[in-house]
């Protein structure tokens, strides 16, 4: 995989592209494009998704350990 502009675009991120510069580079063959930055929303929104999805999962797992640490403990407290 090539990058016809990857020298003079160095310093922009990898997932976006030089659009003031690329008109400028050489045409390539069609396998020198890399991620647009409509891919790098896409993903950015799927990652903050995910995170939340986790999150609530997590959330609710500790909700029901504490719950039912609460029950084991007063049915600890009940035998003594």
């Amino acid at each position: 995989m090539r990058y016809s502009c990857e020298g003079v675009c160095s310093a922009v991120p990898f997932f976006r592209r030089c659009r003031s510069v690329r008109p400028n580079c050489e045409a390539g063959n069609g396998d020198d494009e890399m991620p647009t930055l409509s891919t790098e929303k896409t993903m950015t929104v799927a990652i903050y998704i995910c995170s939340a999805a986790f999150l609530g999962v997590i959330a609710i797992g500790v909700h029901n350990l504490e719950s039912w640490l609460g029950r084991w403990d007063y049915k600890r407290d009940l035998e003594d």
